[in-house]
């Protein structure tokens, strides 16, 4: 059976505020569309209760059009996670080299091997200032809607069927229909296909 997820509808003034958002990123969509498409990306971990115990969750999320690019989710929070995550974005995107890579200053984030990745894909490095959470913000949103939207009204018999229902969550909903008022209420992938409609007619 299909799952129903609980979604929010914009009010008023979140319409109000996304118009203005939308406005001040005029000059960042710009410089998308003649650089790839891609400007920055932010991720972050967050952990999800199971029956069986901890899932962790590794998110990057591409900052232009408000999809999650890469993600992975494993029983332990180590670097070899966020790694996949990474791996997983770059295949998915193949941005330039530049691309501005932003996290906190998480143990696993900090690794050599994971920076020395970072490197190899020519990413800047950006981390969040100390005890500074609002850094992150994009990515902290996410959690938010995943968990508003999912998590908090389903209990988990086990990791495998949250890994099915979140991988559906991202994979189908908050990718391809989930509108973000940043967007101008598009959701992420037709945001994306209006971008490009619009470079080939350029």
């Amino acid at each position: 059976m299909p799952i129903a997820y609980r979604y929010v509808r914009f009010s008023s003034a979140e319409q109000a505020k996304g118009d203005s958002l939308r406005r001040q990123g005029d000059k960042a969509k710009a410089y998308a569309d003649t650089h790839g498409l891609t400007l920055d990306e932010s991720l972050d971990i967050t952990y999800v209760a199971t029956e069986e115990g901890w899932l962790y969750l590794a998110g990057i999320k591409d900052l232009f059009n408000g999809e999650l690019v890469g993600y992975a989710l494993d029983e332990r929070m180590t670097q070899n996670l966020v790694m996949q995550a990474l791996f997983r974005a770059v295949a998915a995107r193949r941005p330039e080299k530049g691309l501005a890579h932003h996290s906190d200053r998480g143990s696993q984030y900090c690794a050599h091997a994971y920076q020395r990745l970072l490197c190899q894909f020519g990413m800047q490095v950006s981390m969040s200032r100390k005890d500074n959470c609002w850094d992150n913000a994009p990515m902290e949103s996410c959690w938010g809607s995943l968990k508003t939207e999912l998590i908090h009204h389903r209990r988990f018999s086990t990791r495998d069927e949250a890994k099915r229902e979140i991988t559906e969550y991202i994979e189908i909903f908050y990718n391809r229909i989930r509108k973000q008022a940043r967007l101008g209420y598009l959701s992420p992938a037709a945001f994306m296909q209006k971008q490009y409609a619009q470079k080939i007619a350029a």
